[in-house]
């Protein structure tokens, strides 16, 4: 008789979460104070969406292997990066912010944060295919992010 795998459940084990919210939370306010003290390109990168979905899915990778956990970690790490983010802007900064901003990165990161969650747990646990997809899916969004930031006809 043969088992059938059980399939990967929710790690509750608090420590992957609350280790994925307080990277993000500082992530969030050291990228918002890098914003202003690096030179050029450099503080546009330290604030780039790429930079924090990268960061997002490396806090996911060190989760045990738990599809569930890794996906709920990578929501939680990019949520509290927002989070992070507009509470150094406005708390330490004392910069005004518009509501629907917060809104529209909030949901980018309900959206983004457990896929960056799913392609963690695939680039540490899963076949070489699915390693495959996440690094040609990173790779691409680099290319692309750098031809946004640098256009080749200006």
């Amino acid at each position: 008789m043969t088992a059938i795998p059980r399939s990967p459940r929710i790690s509750w084990t608090p420590f992957p979460l609350v280790v994925a919210t307080a990277v993000g939370l500082g992530a969030g306010a050291v990228t918002a104070a890098l914003h202003d003290t690096l030179p050029g390109g450099w503080a546009a990168l330290a604030n780039s969406v790429s930079a924090w979905t990268l960061l997002t899915v490396s806090v996911a990778a060190a989760v045990p292997r738990a599809r569930g956990t890794a996906v709920f970690c990578g929501l939680l790490a990019l949520v509290a990066e927002v989070v992070g983010y507009y509470e150094y802007v406005t708390g330490v900064l004392h910069r005004p912010v518009l509501p629907a901003e917060i809104v529209l990165w909030m949901l980018a990161a309900l959206w983004v944060g457990p896929v960056a969650g799913r392609a963690s747990f695939a680039l540490r646990w899963g076949s070489a295919t699915g390693r495959a997809v996440v690094v040609v899916g990173l790779v691409a969004a680099a290319v692309l992010y750098a031809l946004y930031r640098q256009p080749i006809l200006s």
